[in-house]
């Protein structure tokens, strides 16, 4: 998301209904994805106008109303969305087969890197994934519900790691699940 600028219209096509359903959800994973990325709390206030661009997919470039909590600021944010690959960009979709090997990678990589941060004595140790879901963002994110254990305890945490198509990862999040 960027703060508003000019940008050429060649190519882009003006959305009719900025109040369509599908429109303000590409506008609150923007600014929900730049909030994550960047360690801010803006809250969508409004859609204002977008285009759409047809590319290998469709690029979204909406004007939006943002606060941050005391002033309204005016963000211009680009979205390429590919919905033929069946995920709605932004939403979070249960994943099919938890017992898959990239999966079982993802939970290895988000307890390998809690154990790094926290740089304790006695190290976590994946014990298994219990459940799951991916969330298509600018890569792919994924959120699982896994049992780890340390030498005394086994304790059920949920993780989210970010991977981006080179498969490079990121650890987002690791906390004791209380759900």
């Amino acid at each position: 998301m960027a703060e508003v600028q000019q940008y050429p219209t060649v190519g882009w096509t003006p959305i009719k209904n900025i109040s369509d359903p599908h429109v303000i959800e590409i506008a609150e994973f923007a600014v929900k994805e730049n909030n994550m990325q960047l360690g801010l709390s803006l809250e969508l206030k409004a859609v204002l106008r977008g285009t759409t661009q047809v590319v290998s997919g469709t690029n979204y470039r909406l004007l939006l109303k943002v606060t941050d909590g005391t002033s309204a600021k005016l963000y211009y944010a680009v979205v390429f969305e590919k919905a033929w690959e069946g995920s709605l960009v932004g939403r979070w979709e249960p994943i099919k087969d938890i017992s898959d090997p990239h999966v079982h990678e993802i939970a290895e990589f988000a307890v390998d890197e809690f154990n790094k941060r926290i740089n304790a004595i006695t190290k976590l140790k994946l014990v298994a994934v219990v459940s799951g879901e991916s969330q298509v963002v600018s890569g792919k994110n994924y959120r699982l519900i896994l049992k780890a254990a340390d030498k005394i305890t086994t304790r059920t945490y949920q993780t989210i790691v970010w991977e981006n198509a080179s498969l490079k990862k990121e650890l987002i999040s690791f906390k004791p699940f209380l759900g």
